[in-house]
């Protein structure tokens, strides 16, 4: 496990040491504890310090974090300095750069390890590795940054030390940071949360990846969505979807929404999604799928088109009727067999459609809106 470990610093010159500019000169305010000490001077040898928490002072060479393209073993986030830089540019509200702030940046969360080839002790960061950097950019080498470390009891594995850890940073992910999804799952699979390898084994029957955690080719990482898409719409009509538009999708990274409202079609629509699939023998969510974003013409579509306009409404109902103005398309386009004599697979006018409207499903004053998005325009 410690030879996935790097130092903070090396990922900040690896990225773009060759490009860095000197902001020594940006300023460093605030203050750390007086009453932590410098890691060097601490005695780890004392046996009475296992098992606690203590806080240090330690220098940014001192810190590491995982190597940032170990995807199997590493649970938190990868670090963009260039993320790090816009927010070292920016201004108070008197114009002033406000560079490293002591108080801003808070007490560092991190774990004690020894690094055996060195032969010595160094910091595992576990909440703040972006802070560490912005520290190290401005303040180089030598600036100190106080962290809460946590000392190990030596009676568990490295790898149990290593679960506890991203426990730690799976509650400061979720419960208080509000980290993207991603980030989130990444330490939830590696804790072993059931919930979140349930999850994982879901997307990778599918075919898609979800933060780097599977190696797929397309991704996608609204896993709150396919949660939920899961939990209203049932395992199978978002696996199919989900697989479906991981298939066909010229995009490597996957909407959400898009497969939300393609899984709320196979749950609302059954019946006439089995009609149609006996009458023609082909599998419904592929055949669409495929046509949206494969034989298209003149053009093939893109995620966007199948979620404009959905961001501010809370239901996937308008990605589900843009869906439908699609398969009516399709069947103008290709003659494919439906249980009735009428223009499109499913109108304004369809029984089903119009059960649906009325049953609760959509606000009165969306009513309009669904109907334009289901017939061709």
């Amino acid at each position: 496990m410690q030879s996935s470990h790097i130092a903070i610093s090396k990922i900040v010159t690896d990225q773009i040491g060759h490009m860095l500019k000197d902001y020594s000169g940006y300023p460093i305010t605030g203050s750390y504890p007086i009453n932590f000490q410098k890691l060097e001077d601490i005695d780890f040898g004392d046996k009475s310090l296992r098992g606690k928490k203590i806080g240090v002072l330690v220098t940014p060479k001192q810190l590491r974090t995982f190597v940032q393209t170990d995807t199997k073993q590493r649970y938190n986030r990868v670090i963009k300095v260039s993320n790090i830089i816009k927010f070292i540019n920016d201004k108070d509200e008197l114009g002033k750069l406000t560079g490293f702030n002591y108080d801003y940046a808070g007490v560092l969360v991190g774990t004690l390890k020894f690094d055996y080839e060195t032969g010595e002790w160094y910091v595992f960061i576990n909440q703040g590795q972006h802070r560490a950097a912005m520290a190290y950019i401005i303040g180089g080498n030598n600036i100190l940054i106080p962290v809460l470390l946590s000392i190990p009891t030596g009676k568990l594995s490295e790898q149990e030390e290593v679960i506890i850890e991203a426990k730690t940073h799976y509650t400061d992910a979720v419960k208080r940071t509000g980290q993207a999804q991603p980030d989130k799952l990444r330490s939830a699979v590696f804790c072993k949360k059931q919930e979140a390898l349930d999850l994982l084994e879901f997307y990778d029957s599918c075919g898609v990846d979800v933060g780097d955690l599977l190696g797929h080719e397309k991704s996608c990482d609204s896993w709150g969505d396919i949660e939920r898409t899961i939990e209203n719409y049932g395992f199978e009509n978002a696996k199919q979807a989900l697989t479906a538009i991981g298939m066909f999708a010229h995009e490597n990274k996957i909407n959400g929404r898009a497969v939300m409202g393609l899984a709320a079609l196979g749950f609302h629509f059954e019946s006439r999604i089995k009609t149609f699939e006996n009458l023609n023998d082909v599998e419904f969510f592929k055949t669409i799928s495929k046509y949206v974003f494969v034989d298209r013409k003149p053009k093939r579509l893109s995620m966007s088109d199948l979620t404009k306009n959905s961001g501010t409404i809370k239901t996937p109902y308008l990605p589900m009727a843009i869906w439908i103005r699609y398969v009516n398309e399709m069947f103008q386009w290709k003659d494919y067999r439906k249980e009735n004599k009428a223009q499109f697979w499913m109108s304004r006018r369809s029984p089903e459609w119009q059960d649906f409207l009325n049953n609760g499903n959509v606000e009165e004053i969306f009513h309009d809106i669904y109907n334009q998005k289901i017939e061709i325009s």
